[in-house]
């Protein structure tokens, strides 16, 4: 079974036992909530050579929320099941900021205290301010890296206008599969993904 950003695809030897069809009894969840998207496999033609390729069987996800736990996919049909524990997929992460509730101007220094599994993510080097009081006005700013414990200091720009704030930053994350039942293997299969930190702060004039 190959697990990707939103989909997993399960895979067999075609040559070996030529295309398969999943059996009309086949389901799939993720953190046992219903997957939106299955499709049974099939055998298809490749309209150009006229060769017989097998799409096999596919299934379509939500991506969790929140970075911080292991997602587990299960799929059972004809009394057979897989299960795949997924760790490190999210499509965002949870934050703090240091102090809350402190008033902060343009110009000044942030510290964003990161949530659980911060030390898988690798950040981008600049992020977006928009001002939401401000008709959306936006402005970029510098990212430094993490501090071992999760402390990432965010420079606001000093030609911010008023008002509240989101601090919009882009991260990669290389989720793994740290347990694999029911088939012969689990990989994952489409390299990093990206998430989203949107913090929000309160700007003074």
């Amino acid at each position: 079974m190959d697990v990707g950003a939103g989909s997993a695809q399960l895979r067999y030897d075609s040559e070996a036992v030529g295309c398969q069809t999943l059996d009309s009894d086949f389901a799939a969840t993720i953190d046992q909530q219903p997957v939106y998207g299955v499709d049974r496999g099939r055998l298809t033609w490749n309209g150009f050579s006229g060769e017989r390729l097998c799409a096999f069987p596919l299934i379509a996800f939500n991506v969790p929320p929140r970075l911080g736990g292991v997602a587990v996919l299960e799929a059972t049909a004809g009394g057979e099941r897989i299960a795949a524990e997924v760790k490190g997929m999210g499509q965002s992460i949870d934050w703090t900021v240091v102090p809350a509730g402190g008033q902060v101007h343009p110009g000044d220094r942030v510290q964003i205290q990161l949530g659980a599994m911060f030390e898988r993510v690798s950040w981008s080097g600049t992020g977006t301010a928009l001002v939401r009081d401000a008709g959306s006005a936006t402005a970029d700013f510098a990212v430094a890296a993490p501090s071992p414990t999760g402390v990432m200091d965010v420079t606001l720009p000093a030609s911010l206008p008023p008002g509240l704030t989101e601090l919009r930053i882009i991260g990669l994350t290389t989720p793994e599969i740290t347990r694999c039942e029911g088939a012969p293997s689990c990989r994952w299969g489409s390299g990093a993904m990206s998430l989203v930190l949107d913090a929000f702060v309160q700007v003074s004039p």
